[in-house]
């Protein structure tokens, strides 16, 4: 679950990168993706070797 909740988080900057106009939250959205991206890895990682595949609903 938590990776869909770091997906969630990516999904979310994404919109902000999409409509947003604020240079500061464009930049903040930007951060959050990255870090996001990074989190999702380090779990899919930990599901790897645990034998466990990502839920479906993540991307």
């Amino acid at each position: 679950m938590m990776r869909i909740h770091h997906q969630g988080a990516i999904d979310m900057a994404q919109g902000q990168l999409r409509d947003g106009k604020d240079p500061q939250m464009l930049k903040m959205a930007k951060e959050i993706i990255a870090a996001q991206k990074k989190e999702i890895a380090v779990l899919d990682a930990f599901l790897a070797r645990s034998g466990t595949t990502p839920p479906a609903a993540s991307k």
